[in-house]
């Protein structure tokens, strides 16, 4: 192995379990929110809400460190967002309400999204050609073992010494840092932000996780949900139009492929953050203690091990749009195996969850190597920042209808869940199927 390997294998393992921490505060914390929502005393679709918030938050900031990164430098922006991260995971530890922690779990969620985005960034513009692929794949399986053995880890911890050490992991994030430092690339572009985009950006997607999970949450959240689309919705479109160069940027929303690559790939976060939310309430439900769920949740780890393989033969055999079709015909099936798990043996569930990291880990890498060839080197972390929005945001979307076990059951919930991806995996077919080179073709 070269000594360019050497460097990439490092740099990426070291991204790669950054990037696992972040998962920890989903799928770690996931295995904790029934125990969660007996501690303060809500119901387990409102404890939904301990990740709802922050997938929405890991969404929706993710372009705004895509754009700052740009701006002021990938190192600049990663600092920051990691102590964010750290800083929110003290505080959802300390919490002594749950409006306390659903708000420390938004800072720990919009510190967190900075990682996503400025990993892929990091070693894009480290590495180019295979070795670009490698890293990314490696990046990935990282990031999907460490998330993956979240609940096992989650439930010992919470069997030991309660969930509040589990909210607290992710305040591990800063060690990380300081071992990346001289690998993280700081040259800056100088450019502006777009604050006022931004904030509509957040409207938008508030909006529509609050609409959706209205049902279980009554009708001031529905109220409040749809007031907010209201005005974000043509506030957006319009800011896009006036300021094209903004926090959506126009060449992005132009680039012909690229928006499909982008929507496609939302269909795994949303069968994953939502199979995260749906599992658990099913095996708590059927009497199993967190350290049980993370015991029989450990088996979805393998997917971290093999799936960087299947990631680079899939990118290299079908290209990268293609290769995110496919991870998304997995997710849709990982969530069908499951809603059987939901009416029927444990053993699907466990089979469903193996299914949906394995489409995490072929569709993150997919994703990234998509926007890498889609897009100029000068743009390409705020491209990335805005495919982990609408990545990160269809996750807010899963987690959302999960939470609607409560009102309609976990199988029609886990059913209703397919129908997003579904859907998307029906436009991508219809609509996804431009090459690649023809965009880079006319941008020269």
């Amino acid at each position: 192995m070269s000594a360019i390997d050497g460097e990439a294998a490092r740099v990426a393992t070291l991204a790669g379990v950054l990037f696992g921490l972040t998962g920890m505060g989903s799928a770690g914390v996931a295995v904790t929110v029934p125990v969660v929502a007996q501690h303060f005393g809500i119901s387990v679709a409102s404890g939904a809400w301990i990740l709802t918030t922050y997938a929405l938050t890991l969404g929706v900031a993710a372009a705004v460190y895509g754009r700052a990164a740009d701006a002021y430098g990938i190192r600049r922006a990663l600092v920051v967002g990691v102590v964010l991260m750290g800083l929110g995971a003290v505080l959802a530890a300390l919490s002594t309400s749950y409006p306390m922690l659903l708000c420390a779990r938004m800072i720990q969620g919009a510190g967190a999204s900075s990682v996503p985005v400025l990993a892929v960034a990091l070693i894009s513009a480290r590495f180019d050609g295979p070795i670009r692929g490698a890293g990314l794949a490696r990046l990935t399986g990282t990031a999907v073992t460490i998330g993956a053995s979240g609940p096992l880890l989650a439930g010992l911890l919470e069997s030991a010494f309660g969930w509040r050490v589990v909210m607290c992991l992710p305040a591990l994030g800063p060690l990380l840092v300081l071992a990346l430092w001289r690998s993280i690339p700081s040259d800056r572009s100088r450019a502006r932000l777009d604050l006022l985009g931004g904030l509509l950006v957040v409207i938008t997607a508030g909006g529509a996780i609050m609409t959706i999970q209205s049902p279980a949450s009554g009708l001031v959240l529905c109220l409040v949900g749809l007031t907010l689309l209201t005005v974000g919705v043509p506030g957006l479109v319009a800011r896009v139009r006036v300021r094209p160069t903004g926090f959506v940027p126009m060449a992005v929303l132009r680039t012909r492929g690229l928006m499909w690559v982008m929507v496609s790939a939302s269909v795994i976060p949303t069968c994953w953050f939502g199979l995260l939310v749906a599992i658990p309430g099913v095996l708590a439900a059927r009497g199993w203690a967190p350290i049980g769920i993370g015991l029989l949740m450990l088996p979805s780890a393998l997917p971290g091990i093999v799936g960087p393989r299947i990631a680079g033969w899939s990118l290299r055999r079908h290209g990268a749009q293609r290769a995110v079709g496919v991870a998304g015909g997995v997710a849709v099936v990982s969530v069908l195996v499951a809603a059987a798990g939901a009416a029927g043996p444990t053993v699907l569930l466990v089979f469903g969850m193996v299914l949906v990291n394995l489409a995490f880990g072929m569709g993150q890498p997919a994703l990234a190597a998509g926007v890498s060839e889609l897009v100029s080197v000068e743009s390409r972390s705020g491209a990335l920042g805005v495919a982990s929005l609408i990545f990160f945001v269809g996750g807010g979307v899963g987690s959302a209808i999960a939470g609607l076990a409560g009102v309609t059951g976990a199988p029609a919930s886990i059913l209703l869940l397919a129908s997003v991806p579904l859907l998307f995996a029906t436009v991508y077919l219809l609509c996804g199927r431009e090459r690649p080179a023809t965009d880079r073709e006319e941008r020269r």
